[in-house]
């Protein structure tokens, strides 16, 4: 069952990179420039959870623990730099309490 699930969460994240890959095609240009980095550690994730089905850990060997914790650590990195690109400004501010 833990074979399973591995090998459905490597093609999910494969499917998810070329969900990215196809947004950013039809996006601007910051967006293609973060698929660039978002696309192959995504499918590097997914190759990570097949790893996982031999070694049946996440965290065994450690090697591998720094290999998903460097893909996740890069994809946070990429969505945060998409939501400073792509929010406005002022999306922070609020009004306050009396509605001016």
């Amino acid at each position: 069952m833990h074979a399973i699930f591995n090998y459905c969460e490597a093609v999910f994240w494969v499917i998810i990179s070329f969900v990215v890959l196809i947004a950013a095609w039809k996006s601007k240009r910051h967006a293609k420039k973060i698929a660039y980095i978002a696309v192959p550690t995504l499918i590097l994730f997914g190759v990570s959870d097949i790893i996982e089905v031999y070694t049946r850990a996440w965290w065994r060997p450690f090697w591998l623990l720094l290999w998903k914790s460097l893909c996740i650590i890069v994809l946070v990195v990429c969505v945060v730099y998409y939501w400073r690109k792509t929010l406005p400004a002022d999306v922070t501010k609020r009004p306050d309490a009396e509605g001016q």
